[in-house]
């Protein structure tokens, strides 16, 4: 509550200060702004997403529909094909989007079924060597090393090859850091399809790499990565919140792009002292506006990254974006929408 009083304190402040030869307003004031009101366009908006989110975003829909009066509602659910909006790992090409933004935080998990460990960490170089094949047998030194309180069974390791390209890439780029050295994960095979439900089939010494959110949804057993500082980091949603502080974009007029930055310190979440150690396979959900560029398809985007919108993927598998990459994305999908009244005044 103190940072938010604060951040609205400053924006009045700066708004009064300002005069028609200061530079442009920043971005953090203007969405500070705009987010003490509804910015509403009339019309339906069809949302097409992963499971997972659309579980959130028929909260987004309640959340739309009281904040317009029911003159702009959002349908989740939609197909991909025809959507005005598609939320998915990467941007949604063949929907001619004429805006991708971040929408949320997601990152991959490692998933195994193995009746002897409840508990397993894993080094950067044991899971670069189970997914790239020189790892094949639970007993493997590399696996006992890093669980000194476990023995487990000669048994083979079943390597599940469907994966999101999304996971590979970040999986694959932080067990690099880590090791300092990189690993192409031969073993595993892009696939984009839902895994929250099949991952159950995993045999006996299986193991999978899969989004963190379908990880989480789905209960099964997940690996902690040790990072280089020697930390066991568990996948979780607050460790992942940790990653999401990390993260630096490049903004556009027609985008924003975020990637980690192991260098870049990670910030505590509200009411810690210190930050955790982040979980870094991380990666952002993206949000693209499909079709023809509309002032109803940017301000149901808008809705979407507003601070209280995101607060409600806090009810679900997904992370937040950092503060920073929210209000950046906020920034470029707002483009053309009615300047916030407080703002018009000033200037």
């Amino acid at each position: 509550m103190r940072k938010a009083l604060s951040a609205s304190v400053l924006a009045s402040v700066v708004l009064l200060t300002l005069t028609a030869c200061d530079p442009p307003i920043p971005d953090s004031v203007l969405v500070e702004i705009a987010e003490r009101s509804y910015n509403c366009e009339e019309g339906n908006v069809a949302l097409a997403a992963p499971t997972l989110v659309t579980d959130v975003s028929y909260q987004w829909a309640d959340l739309v529909a009281t904040g317009c009066e029911s003159a702009m509602s959002i349908e989740p659910g939609a197909a991909v094909e025809g959507a005005d909006i598609v939320i998915a790992r990467e941007a949604y090409e063949p929907c001619s989007p004429f805006t991708t933004v971040p929408v949320a935080m997601d990152g991959a998990a490692v998933v195994f079924m193995n009746s002897e460990a409840f508990l397993l960490n894993l080094t950067a170089e044991a899971v670069q060597g189970i997914f790239s094949g020189t790892i094949t047998n639970w007993s493997d030194p590399a696996i006992a090393e890093a669980n000194p309180d476990l023995i487990l069974s000669d048994l083979p390791i079943e390597v599940s090859p469907a994966s999101p390209q999304a996971a590979i890439t970040a999986m694959e780029n932080w067990t690099a850091q880590i090791a300092g050295t990189g690993t192409t994960f031969s073993l595993l095979q892009p696939d984009e399809s839902e895994q929250q439900d099949s991952i159950f089939e995993l045999p006996e010494g299986g193991i999978a790499l899969i989004a963190l959110s379908e990880a989480l949804y789905s209960g099964m057993t997940l690996a902690n990565v040790v990072d280089a500082e020697g930390n066991s980091v568990e996948p979780s949603l607050e460790s992942l919140t940790f990653a999401a502080t990390q993260f630096d974009f490049v903004k556009s007029e027609t985008s924003v792009t975020a990637n980690y930055d192991p260098e870049k310190e990670a910030i505590a979440l509200a009411g810690q002292e210190n930050a955790g150690a982040p979980y870094a396979a991380a990666f952002p959900l993206i949000m693209s506006l499909c079709g023809e560029d509309t002032l109803l398809k940017r301000a149901a985007g808008r809705f979407l990254v507003r601070q209280d919108s995101q607060g409600l993927l806090g009810a679900s598998t997904l992370g937040f974006l950092s503060e920073e990459v929210r209000i950046a994305s906020a920034a470029v999908v707002a483009q053309g929408l009615p300047t916030p009244e407080a703002v018009s005044e000033a200037e």
